[in-house]
């Protein structure tokens, strides 16, 4: 909404530069330019501000006027299909014809043109975003005053509900209780003997592995043996160190 609201405020700009540059009259594109710009730099700050401020009437006149004419319009479109048909006919052409001049046009004027729309961003941009924002605190701030009553009325309606929920869930969990028990209660003397042969499988596998492993340990142990007495010297050569340094810290 604020890029949309921007190029309203954009639009009517240029349209004031367009009126001041027509009053100037100038005879060449470097002439355009420089007027551009000057009429630019005297253009006042409260002119912005003035068509941001401005906004809520012109809006709330376009929507009252489309409710005027809303059934003038769907009376009259009948009559008018007609007209508006043949007058496409014959325009169409000529309609061409000025969306290529007015191409070429855009196409030369958007690279002189380019540096006063982005100075017409920077400017305009945060005037509208704040006042948007200003806005938009307003409504949130009134959507609250008018919700909070409403939800404070909801509340004492909606405890009942609750219980009752709350109610029936638990009568759903006991009647599952209810019905899976017995299954369970039967199911428990069919999964005896599959667990006594599981254990009884993997007491075979882990004495295969003993077996298996049995010899590799053995032959193993002399040679950690050596191993182990290093470490435990380092080990205690650093405590010893370590208590060394930091005894007259802790004393």
């Amino acid at each position: 909404h604020s890029q949309d609201n921007a190029g309203v405020a954009l639009g009517q700009v240029s349209e004031y530069l367009k009126m001041a540059v027509q009053q100037c009259s100038p005879s060449n594109l470097t002439e355009l330019e420089r007027i551009c710009r000057e009429e630019w730099e005297k253009l006042p700050k409260y002119k912005c501000a003035k068509l941001v401020a401005s906004y809520p009437r012109r809006l709330k006149a376009v929507i009252s006027l489309r409710a005027r004419l809303g059934p003038l319009s769907q009376s009259l479109r009948p009559s008018l299909s007609p007209v508006s048909q043949s007058l496409r006919a014959r325009l169409g052409p000529l309609s061409q014809s000025l969306r290529d001049r007015l191409c070429l046009l855009s196409q030369s004027l958007r690279p002189r043109l380019g540096p006063v729309s982005q100075s017409l961003r920077d400017r305009l941009g945060p005037v509208i975003r704040q006042s948007l924002r200003a806005r938009l605190g307003l409504v949130s701030q009134s959507l609250r005053d008018r919700l909070g009553p409403v939800s404070q009325s909801l509340k004492p309606r909606l405890g009942p509900v609750r219980q009752s929920l709350r109610a029936r869930l638990g009568l759903v969990s006991q009647s599952l209780r209810d019905r899976l028990g017995p299954v369970s209660q039967s199911l428990k003397p069919r999964l005896g003997p599959v667990r006594q042969s599981l254990r009884a499988r993997l007491g075979l596998v882990s004495q295969s592995l003993r077996a298996r492993l049995g010899p590799v340990s053995q032959s193993l142990k002399p040679r950690l043996g050596p191993v182990r007495q290093s470490l435990r010297a380092r080990l205690g050569l650093v405590s010893q160190s370590l208590r060394a340094r930091l005894g007259p810290v802790s004393q």
